[in-house]
């Protein structure tokens, strides 16, 4: 008789307090998302964002793993006496990817990102609000996601791009950052390193995700790196040029001296075959130099480039320069290549806006992430609208997707909007598909064919 008490006792507390707990829960998810409504986190869609750059259906959890390339050129030892020690690179690897999340589950983490810099004594952590959730199981009965792989600039971070990562995740995307070795603002070290190592780091990093989701382990079946997106910034733009195929010419050997003969890529060079599709982001290499001869890069290894290539800057760059990044993108005649512009902006047309962290203090620190004559959130979220398009046609085969890419005006500032009553388009109506009506301006698409 005790025994069946006890049973009893047992249940009423598994009816009474589990509504309890669950309904605990799900006041905490209703009062976070009352705290963070969609349009205020990085990577959700502002107000008049463009029809792709709000999130998709996923949701998505993050990791982070460590990977070592073994048997690598010890760059900053070489450089001494021209001698080759090698030794096993480290890199670490954040990664965004659907995943199995219970509707009472808040989606929201934390990321730590930096100010300022090691090597100047002035580094300083900061948080960055996101909608994942770090740990969560993956989704893996759909099969395996595309891979997208995002690379940073010079000095750059894991996080500097998260507003996309995020986003793309939510598309049905595994989406990986790399924080390069020697170019993250926590361990910053000689130039030489990023341009020996940067398509280095690229190539061994979808290598490594290829046998990672062959193994037991959280990531099997997850992704397909044989079906690749590749998205650099400034630095990571250059690697992404290098990892598509495109060498570079004798005049490496002023920046990197006694290692000129590691950094020279050959005309002979092969790019990474598994990615499929790639965006430049103020791509550097082209600025030093001779533009008309694209500075670093030979001009016969950027015709090795076959890969379908979404070029994307601002008009004034005044670190990668605006002209030299035209003449690359040009230069690659052999893919099928748009390029997105930015009137009037900087170099900073790729990373997330600058954190609430920032506000007071100098514009040395805030410029980092901040333009002078546009609002980053808009950037982004026109980015997020174009790579979306870009990625689902290449990576998923979504044709439909291009449509956007079919502006009938090059400049969005000269487009129409002309509807009928029903709200159908007028004959004469040339605005940009997937904007509304006074949501675009200051931006030019331009298209060049392959040969």
């Amino acid at each position: 008789m005790k025994r069946l008490r006890g049973i009893f006792i047992l249940l009423l507390i598994i009816v009474i307090v589990n509504p309890v707990f669950s309904t605990a829960i799900n006041e905490q998810q209703k009062e976070e998302s009352e705290m963070y409504p969609r349009g205020t986190i990085l990577g959700d869609a502002s107000s008049g964002a463009p029809e792709l750059a709000k999130r998709g259906d996923y949701a998505i959890g993050y990791r982070e793993i460590e990977i070592v390339n073994p048997s690598q050129i010890d760059v900053l030892s070489s450089a001494k006496d021209n001698l080759k020690p090698i030794y096993d690179r480290p890199l670490t690897l954040g990664i965004w990817y659907p995943a199995n999340i219970s509707e009472d589950i808040a989606q929201l983490c934390k990321y730590t990102d930096h100010f300022g810099r090691i090597d100047q004594g002035n580094l300083e952590p900061f948080t960055i609000l996101g909608r994942a959730v770090k740990d969560a199981e993956p989704l893996k009965a759909e099969g395996a996601f595309p891979l997208i792989v995002i690379s940073h600039g010079y000095p750059g971070s894991l996080f500097i791009m998260s507003y996309l990562g995020e986003n793309l995740a939510t598309k049905g995307y595994v989406v990986v950052a790399i924080a390069h070795t020697d170019s993250t603002y926590e361990d910053v070290s000689k130039f030489s390193s990023t341009l020996i190592n940067r398509s280095l780091d690229q190539k061994f990093t979808i290598a490594k995700l290829n046998e990672l989701s062959k193994q037991e382990g959280w990531l099997k079946g997850l992704l397909d790196a044989s079906n690749v997106g590749l998205i650099g910034y400034s630095m990571g733009g250059y690697g992404t040029i290098r990892t598509l195929g495109a060498g570079m010419n004798d005049m490496i050997t002023n920046l990197a001296g006694p290692l000129d003969y590691i950094v020279k890529a050959k005309a002979a060079d092969k790019g990474d075959g598994n990615v499929k599709a790639a965006v430049l982001f103020a791509p550097w290499g082209a600025t030093f130099g001779d533009v008309k001869n694209l500075g670093i890069f030979s001009r016969t290894s950027m015709l090795k480039i076959t890969t379908p290539t979404l070029w994307v800057d601002g008009t004034k760059d005044d670190v990668a320069g605006y002209e030299g990044v035209r003449a690359l993108y040009e230069a690659s005649k052999n893919s099928n290549r748009y390029m997105l512009s930015y009137e009037n902006a900087l170099h900073n047309c790729a990373p997330n806006p600058a954190p609430e962290a920032s506000y007071g203090k100098s514009w040395d620190i805030t410029s980092r992430w901040a333009d002078p004559s546009w609002d980053t959130r808009r950037m982004n979220n026109i980015n997020q609208h174009f790579i979306t398009a870009f990625m689902d046609n290449y990576l998923k085969g979504d044709s439909a997707k291009m449509s956007y890419f079919d502006v009938k005006v090059e400049n969005a500032s000269d487009g129409f909007y002309s509807v009928n009553k029903d709200g159908s388009f007028k004959d004469d109506h040339t605005y940009w598909p997937g904007f509304t009506n006074r949501s675009v301006g200051g931006v030019i698409l331009e298209h060049l064919d392959k040969q």
